[in-house]
């Protein structure tokens, strides 16, 4: 609707204060009742603008309103709502507007809720009576108001009947059906509860000399023909085209094609829509039918959301394929869409344990890599003009299917779009879902086929000189390498992480290349997060590779030969010789930090006071007279003031080198509050007290050394706030809990779904509206202080990924166990 009514003038000037006073006016009247808002906001910018999205998220805020009030959806009271919401709204806008505008908003508004309600069985109701006499309306007085209202109502409807058409040949509404309340000649009527029906076009008959436009209303002109609107070369999908103006579409007639390319977080990707030749059906026909139908397939609350479209889509005759799955078929005089998990990708089992789909294992696996590389800073991409020389050399290499998908995988990797490279790795999912009925098998094939795409990707990187030394790409092609690599893991199959590469960033940075030292930052920023997809089941077991037998010196009894990987080994290297490696984002280099570099320097000014303490106490002693007494020294005499702060300042010590020592064998929970921000301040602060204090004594020396252990605490806190040193000894590569939010992969695959977390059962509540479940956490470790049970809650959070949909099935309660448990 929005597409036909594009070149209409509904637009009112200065309507932003006309707007607040009605949602004013509005708000007051509905408050108490479950009209939200945002409806009402939503209706008044429909009307002042003729906006059909406005219209659309009005009433879905009338159905989520009325279902959350009453414990269920009734489409056909939201809808009543919606008629009474627009009525209340143009009897407040009378007072203010008085135009025809306003009246074909209006007008538009009572078209679309009857479009809404025309499902495919009730059909579309027109009554003839009310527009059998144009002429009527047309000579009828302009001054009066209904006269303009009644003309809008006609008008948008002569204009538009052909899309309610159409909305019924794609299967999204029922058949336009003209009711009235006697038979006209000439014509096929059925008789229907005392009324009759006829389901042809009758416009031809009564309204060929008229035509409505918001400019000069309802009037009489010279003979015309209600076919479609021409379809156009540059927007052949016209409706596409409004849900997403910046929607490149590519028309080839003689092959019958459209190309459909877009940008998505930075990546560019595109889908071709094929249509084969079907007798007697025109080619402008074929496009106006799939314009219909792919918009259905991508919209979501008024956008086109094109990330969710195959990379191939066939119209052939009476049927819409992706590959070998059917999306829609021809139904006698209408389309149908069959399930969209069908074509999608198979319905997972909801029976507990399940294998995780292929789609669902790399969404998880790429969130966590992104999540590990959120700190890390933002280089320079390739030069526009490179960077598409690239995608279209790599692209040419692969027939016409595969060209979406390794334009879009390359244009991933010289970008380092993670999105983006899900995307590719989902088209690779569909097309073989579409060939396979096994799905180990069509995962089996998907993955393989990711796995060598990225290695021919990865031949014509490096030999491009500009790209292979960009860091941007470097990364995005790591990342790529890593996630193929833990997607070809499984339970069976160890996740072999290349040895040599990491030994050379690690052992020799200096000398290492700028790729094995990008996959050596990946890995050890991932460090964490493998342990907990690993123990989750989503990838294997973490091992290692290398390619030739290592020599004597590096202990090749821990390593066996594969024939079909080289040489291999299960030795936990990141947690042994490399367990003091880390990246650090602020200086992009890989690095090895010991807890001892912080423990040493407090070890040694304890050292130091305990070695001013005895020379202090001997030389006290050595000046002392007959009587015993003390002597002067050297020192100054010390106040008891004195005496306090100094045994303060020696016990306040030995507590936090023990309270630090003790980190290193603490749980990450423990750990992360150990070494968090509001611990280092707590030490700062005491430290900074003990230095007060110090100062208003007489004792100098001892007021040295509190000056010396606020520069120790200063230069201890700075050490530890670097992201290095808190991947290996603070909270490690993950985020501490949230208590609000606890499973935070969840919460940004499904940012909707709410979440409710009780510590003392282990028990997180996921809600979507009135609907909930439970889960149980399973226990992988019992938490001993507050914080430290965050393992297990995190590793519940990768295993309960987004392929279940039995979360909003109301009266549903599952106890999750994890496979590998």
């Amino acid at each position: 609707m929005q597409a036909r009514v594009a070149g209409w003038d509904l637009v009112h000037t200065g309507p932003q204060t006309v707007k607040a006073l009605l949602c004013s006016f509005l708000g007051s009247a509905v408050r108490g009742t479950w009209v939200s808002d945002a409806a009402v906001a939503n209706m008044v910018e429909g009307l002042l603008s003729g906006r059909m999205a406005a219209f659309q998220d009005a009433y879905l805020d009338l159905v989520r309103a009325g279902r959350d009030a009453q414990g269920g959806t009734d489409l056909r009271l939201a809808s009543a709502d919606f008629r009474a919401l627009k009525a209340a709204c143009l009897a407040d806008a009378a007072f203010m507007i008085d135009d025809l505008q306003l009246d074909a908003s209006a007008a538009l508004a009572e078209l679309f809720i009857d479009a809404v309600d025309a499902d495919v069985t009730s059909g579309f109701k027109l009554d003839f009576q009310s527009l059998d006499r144009p002429s009527d309306l047309v000579g009828l007085a302009e001054s009066d108001p209904r006269v303009r209202e009644w003309r809008a109502n006609a008008g948008v409807r002569l204009e538009l009947l052909d899309v309610i058409e159409r909305l019924h040949a794609a299967g999204v509404t029922g058949p336009l059906e003209w009711v009235s309340d006697s038979p006209v000649p000439g014509l096929t009527w059925r008789s229907d509860r005392q009324k009759f029906v006829a389901q042809s076009d009758l416009r031809h008959l009564i309204w060929s000399n008229y035509t409505f436009d918001t400019v000069g209303g309802l009037r009489l002109g010279t003979a015309r023909t209600f076919a479609s609107p021409v379809i156009l070369d540059r927007t052949p999908l016209r409706a596409l085209s409004v849900l997403d103006p910046d929607l490149r579409q590519i028309l080839d007639r003689a092959a019958g094609t459209v190309r459909l390319e877009w940008m998505s977080h930075g990546a560019s990707n595109a889908t071709l829509l094929e249509i084969l030749p079907s007798a007697g059906v025109p080619l402008d026909e074929s496009l106006a039918r799939l314009d219909i139908m792919v918009s259905a397939l991508v919209t979501e609350r008024g956008e086109a959301v094109l990330d969710g479209l195959p990379a191939h889509l066939t119209l052939a005759g009476d049927v819409l394929r992706n590959s070998n799955l059917v999306i829609a078929r021809r139904v006698k005089d209408h389309w149908q869409f069959e399930r969209s998990d069908a074509w999608n990708r198979p319905a997972p089992s909801v029976t507990m344990p399940a294998p995780m789909t292929g789609d669902g294992r790399a969404a998880v696996i790429g969130r966590q890599i992104e999540d590990a590389k959120s700190g890390w800073p933002a280089g320079l991409l390739l030069d526009d003009g490179i960077e598409k020389a690239c995608v279209l050399a790599f692209e040419a290499t692969y027939e016409l299917p595969q060209r979406p998908i390794a334009r879009t995988l390359m244009s991933a990797i010289l970008t380092d779009s993670m999105p983006a490279l899900l995307r590719a790795h989902r088209m690779l999912l569909d097309a073989a879902y579409a060939q396979n009925a096994d799905v180990a098998v069509a995962q089996g094939l998907a993955s393989a086929d990711f796995e060598r795409m990225i290695a021919s990707a990865r031949l014509r990187i490096e030999a491009h000189d500009d790209a292979r030394r960009n860091v941007v790409v470097v990364d995005g092609l790591e990342q790529a390498r890593f996630l193929a690599e833990a997607l070809n893991s499984s339970a069976g199959d160890a996740l072999r992480l290349r040895y040599d590469a990491l030994r050379r960033a690690i052992e020799s940075p200096a000398t290492a290349s700028l790729a094995d030292r990008r996959h050596a930052a990946l890995v050890l920023s991932m460090r964490d997060r493998l342990d907990l997809l690993s123990d989750s089941g989503v990838i294997g077991p973490v091992g290692y590779v290398r390619r030739r037998r290592p020599p004597a010196g590096q202990h090749p009894e821990e390593w066996r030969s594969s024939r079909d990987e080289g040489w291999i080994s299960d030795k936990g290297f990141l947690k042994g010789q490399w367990s003091v490696a880390a990246f650090d984002p602020s200086d992009e280099t890989v690095k090895s930090i010991s807890f001892n570099d912080l423990i040493d320097k407090w070890d040694r000014f304890a050292d130091l006071m305990e070695a001013k303490d005895h020379r202090n106490s001997a030389r006290d002693s050595d000046s002392g007279d007959a009587h015993g007494q003390p002597g002067a020294g050297n020192m100054p005499s010390a106040t008891q003031g004195d005496d306090l702060t100094l045994d303060d300042l020696r016990t306040w010590t030995e507590a936090t080198i023990k309270e630090l020592k003790a980190v290193r064998k603490a749980a990450r929970g423990d750990r992360a509050v150990a070494m968090s921000e509001q611990s280092w301040q707590r030490r700062l602060d005491h430290a900074g007290e003990l230095l007060r204090r110090a100062s208003g004594g007489q004792n100098i020396e001892l007021r040295t050394l509190s000056m010396q252990l606020v520069a120790l605490t200063t230069e201890s806190e700075q050490l530890a706030s670097t992201a290095a040193f808190k991947a290996l000894y603070g909270e490690g590569g993950l985020s501490i809990v949230d208590e609000k939010a606890p499973l935070s992969t969840l919460r940004q695959l499904r940012p909707g779904l709410s979440q409710a977390f009780d510590r003392g059962t282990g028990r997180p509540t996921l809600g979507v509206g009135a609907d909930h479940v439970v889960w149980e956490v399973p226990r992988w470790r019992t938490p001993t202080m507050p914080g430290a049970g965050g393992d297990r809650i995190s590793r519940c959070d990768s295993w309960m990924r987004a392929p279940w949909r039995a979360w909003t099935r109301p009266g549903i309660s599952c106890r999750a166990t994890c496979p590998r448990a």
